[in-house]
C-alpha cells in the first residue's frame, strides 16, 4: 500500500491512450477551471503512438499544474489510472477521460461534494461534441444500476471523485478488467462502506463513438463487463436475490436452438434497419447481447464475498 502524504488538495487523473486528437480539449477545459485550492493534472500515457505527449507538453506552460505519467508500463485504462494515483499528491482524487470534455465549475462542484462525501459521481451531457440529437448509450444522471445487483448504485470512470487514501484502501481499479472496471470499483467502496453520492452539477461533456464498428466494439464491452461482475460478484447477487433469478441472468442456457436463433435474428434485424441512428441502436443493443454471451470470463478468478462493512469486501477464490 502506497504511503500517502499529500501536499495539495486535488488530483486529476486523466489515462491517455492515442488521444492526439482530443487531448487537447480536455486540457483546454482545465485550463478554465477557477478555484482558490491547490490542484494538479496528471496525464497517464498508457503507451501512446501518436502524438499524445507532444500534445502535454504543449500546454506545459498554459497549466503549470500540469504532469505528464509515463503509465506505459501495464496496459489498459484501470492500470493508467492506478499508476496515476501512485504519482498524485493530491488529498482526493478525481477521474475524467482524454477524449470528453468538463464543464467550467466541474472541478468544483466536484471538490464541494467531497467536502461532504468520501466518493462521488458527476453528471453526462451529450450535446457539445456530437451531431446526432440522442445515441445508444447515452445516460444524463451521475448514477446507474445494474438489473442484477440493483442495491448497488454506479458511477462512470469518466467522471468519478474518491478520498486517495480510500481508494488506496480498496486497491483501486482492478487491472484484469479491461470492461466494467468502473462499476467493479463503486461496488467495492460500498461494500466497505462508504455510500457513493451523486453530484449532478459536477458535468462532462461525453464524446459518442460514431462508426459502427466503434459502437460494436464499445457495447460488446459493456456486454462483456456484465458477464464479468456476474461471475466476480456472484455470491453478493445470489444473497440479495432468488437464485431462480440469479442462474438465469448469470448463465445463458449453452446448447439448443434458442440462442443461435436470438442471434440470427439479431443480424437480420441489424442488416434490416435503414437509417444510420436506428443502425447505430441496433448495433449497440445486439453487440451488448453477444459480449454477455461470449465476452472472456476467468472463471478462477477471486470472486467478492459479503465481508464486514469496515473491509473491502473479502476475496474468495
Amino acid at each position: 500500500m502506497i504511503q500517502r502524504a499529500p501536499t495539495l488538495d486535488t488530483s486529476v487523473i486523466i489515462p491517455a491512450f492515442n488521444a492526439q486528437k482530443t487531448l487537447g480539449e480536455q486540457l483546454a477545459a482545465l485550463a478554465r477551471q477557477r478555484v482558490p485550492f491547490a490542484w494538479e493534472i496528471l496525464v497517464c500515457d498508457n503507451g501512446s503512438k501518436d502524438g499524445t505527449s507532444d500534445v502535454v507538453r504543449s500546454w506545459e506552460q498554459s497549466l503549470p499544474n500540469l504532469m505528464l505519467v509515463d503509465a506505459s508500463a501495464r496496459p489498459g485504462p484501470s492500470a493508467a489510472r492506478n499508476i496515476g494515483a501512485d504519482h498524485a499528491r493530491g488529498k482526493a482524487l478525481l477521474f475524467c477521460d482524454a477524449d470528453d470534455v468538463v464543464n467550467d465549475d466541474w472541478l468544483s462542484a466536484m471538490h464541494a461534494a467531497l467536502q461532504s462525501a468520501d466518493f462521488v459521481a458527476g453528471g453526462r451531457r451529450y450535446t457539445l461534441l456530437n451531431k446526432a440529437t440522442a445515441g445508444p448509450a447515452d445516460w444524463t444522471e451521475p448514477l446507474f444500476t445494474k438489473s442484477f445487483l440493483p442495491q448497488l448504485p454506479a458511477g462512470s470512470g469518466s467522471n468519478l471523485g474518491v478520498d486517495a487514501e480510500l481508494f488506496d484502501r480498496v486497491g483501486g481499479f482492478d487491472e484484469s478488467m479491461r470492461a466494467a472496471e468502473d462499476i467493479d470499483l463503486c461496488w467495492r467502496v460500498q461494500l466497505a462502506g462508504y455510500p457513493l453520492v451523486a453530484q449532478p452539477d459536477a458535468v462532462i461533456q461525453m464524446r459518442r463513438r460514431t462508426g459502427l464498428w466503434e459502437i460494436f466494439r464499445q457495447s460488446y464491452s459493456y456486454g462483456a463487463g456484465d458477464r464479468i461482475l456476474l461471475h466476480k460478484y456472484a455470491v453478493i447477487i445470489a444473497s440479495r436475490s432468488s437464485r431462480q433469478t440469479f442462474v438465469r441472468t448469470a448463465e445463458p442456457p449453452d446448447g439448443g436452438t434458442s440462442e443461435p436463433a436470438r442471434i440470427r435474428r439479431a443480424a437480420h434485424n441489424v442488416v434490416g434497419r435503414r437509417f444510420p441512428s436506428d443502425l447505430a441502436f441496433a448495433v449497440d443493443r445486439y453487440a451488448r447481447r453477444l459480449g454477455l454471451r461470449f465476452g472472456r470470463v476467468d472463471r478462477s478468478a477471486p470472486r467478492v464475498t459479503l465481508g464486514p462493512p469496515s473491509t473491502s469486501g473479502a476475496l474468495d477464490a
